[in-house]
């Protein structure tokens, strides 16, 4: 993992090169104001990679610490260019992709939500629908059976007509 962020960062610096040269020309000529901050950072900066160098390089019997000559200041200013750039437009990048993602990732949430809420709208529409057509089957069941029923009492009118209409006819 190590050696892939190695080449990642040496890959960022070399394409981040031509910027590092305009910042610098920039801060150089209309922001002196940010030389001292800029170079006290390339300063620290400094300071930061020889201790993390020590630190690899050093055995754990072999503690000592060093004295950390100072950069120039124009050496001080370009590392300090450098590591801003590198901050700034790098982590930038890396922060505005992640929002990016998180924002993606919301609106494809508020989408699945509405689509919820339309599939339960939907849903208590049929629920209501099969409701209506339950109870119209009911009606319809009952109108059946009351036709049934006519039709039963008409048969039987009509068994006893025929019942006294042959009668009629075997007595005349």
């Amino acid at each position: 993992m190590l050696p892939i962020m190695k080449l990642l960062l040496v890959g960022f610096k070399l394409v981040s090169r031509p910027l590092n040269n305009v910042l610098k020309r920039i801060f150089l000529h209309r922001f002196m104001f940010m030389h001292r901050f800029i170079s006290k950072c390339g300063q620290g900066a400094h300071r930061f990679e020889i201790y993390l160098n020590r630190r690899v390089v050093a055995s754990e019997t072999n503690k000592v610490d060093f004295y950390i000559k100072p950069l120039s200041d124009e050496a001080a200013f370009n590392k300090g260019v450098d590591y801003f750039v590198e901050v700034v437009f790098f982590y930038g990048v890396l922060i505005s992709l992640a929002i990016w993602e998180i924002l993606k990732a919301q609106e494809a949430s508020d989408r699945l939500k509405k689509q919820l809420v339309d599939l339960g709208a939907k849903c208590t529409s049929n629920e209501n629908k099969v409701k209506e057509l339950e109870t119209q089957i009911a009606i319809k069941k009952l109108e059946v059976e009351r036709a049934h029923a006519e039709i039963e009492t008409l048969s039987k009118q009509i068994a006893s007509i025929k019942e006294s209409v042959m009668s009629n006819l075997t007595v005349t």
